[in-house]
């Protein structure tokens, strides 16, 4: 049984714990910040003689057009339908 005596076991435990999100949300903030980083950086592909780097360039850079058009198609698709722009209009 833990005991919360002044300085005793149940504040070490306290403590463990608190180091223990620090430490983790640490680690969180690393990945995240790394994983962003490679979705947009770098802009171009980065060659070291005649072989590419990998994972250069970025996934959102690499695949610019193609998202582009997925993004023009959804608007299509579910924004601006003919349906609707025919009630705004009837407004």
């Amino acid at each position: 049984m833990v005991t919360l005596e002044k300085g005793g076991a149940g504040m070490n435990i306290w403590i463990s714990i608190l180091v223990m999100m620090i430490i983790g949300g640490f680690i969180g903030m690393m990945t995240n910040f790394i994983a962003i980083r490679m979705l947009f950086r770098p802009y171009k592909a980065i060659f070291i003689g005649k072989w590419r780097l990998p994972f250069t360039p970025g996934l959102i850079p690499k695949r610019r057009d193609e998202l582009a058009q997925k993004i023009g198609q959804v608007v299509t698709e579910h924004l601006l339908t003919g349906d609707m722009i025919q009630k705004k209009i009837a407004r």
